[in-house]
């Protein structure tokens, strides 16, 4: 689904599965349909870090931050 708000259970399901891949592809198509949104954001990091990709974990999560995420999941990760 290319809709923005059916991507983010699916990337939280896939992330809990361990399917880490294509939660990463899932999390990249909604940040570039949502690049504002500090969630979105927060769930790139979360992809990014789960395919240890940890200096692309920090960026996501720095930018989640900015946009106003204010999470402690969020601030842990990063």
């Amino acid at each position: 689904s290319a809709d923005p708000q059916a991507l983010a259970p699916r990337i939280e399901r896939l992330l809990g599965d361990k399917d880490v891949r294509p939660a990463l592809t899932l999390a990249e198509r909604l940040v570039e349909a949502e690049p504002r949104n500090a969630t979105a954001r927060a769930l790139l990091g979360r992809a990014y870090l789960a395919n240890g990709r940890y200096l692309s974990a920090r960026t996501a999560f720095n930018d989640a931050l900015t946009l106003g995420n204010r999470d402690p999941r969020t601030i842990v990760s990063l």
